[in-house]
């Protein structure tokens, strides 16, 4: 089973800042040495080699959850902002071709768990099977 987490955010969405963006930045260079930044490679080698929170951000969509089973079938919880990021990764997994299947659980209707159910495309592709 995988779980990917495409949105935690509480009830308002929120992008990063930049006074977060610059942090980040200002630790990254000061770990970085000059062999790391000598070519794109050693600048990939060196960016692979940190932890997530230094490259990455998370935390800015409200709640949307992917789950995965063995055999690769799709679970959606919620519809939080999340949602449109999963549609969009998940467009060449049949649902462009009218073959894709999910199955949605909403834990709630708050706002932060649906507020991205208008901006899911799967809804106008034709054959799509979404089961609640």
């Amino acid at each position: 089973m995988r779980i990917k987490f495409w949105g935690v955010r509480g009830s308002i969405s929120s992008s990063v800042r930049g006074e977060s963006i610059r942090s980040k930045v200002q630790k990254i260079l000061s770990l970085a040495t000059p062999a790391d930044l000598q070519s794109p490679d050693a600048i990939d080698s060196f960016l692979d080699s940190l932890s997530l929170s230094y490259w990455s951000t998370y935390g800015g969509n409200t709640t949307c959850i992917e789950i995965r089973d063995k055999k690769d079938n799709l679970v959606i919880i919620d519809g939080g902002t999340g949602i449109r990021e999963l549609g969009n990764s998940i467009l060449h997994e049949g649902f462009l071709e009218g073959k894709g299947k999910a199955k949605w659980i909403f834990t709630h209707t708050h706002w932060d768990h649906i507020q991205g159910v208008p901006f899911l495309f799967l809804f106008i592709l034709p054959e799509t099977y979404l089961s609640f």
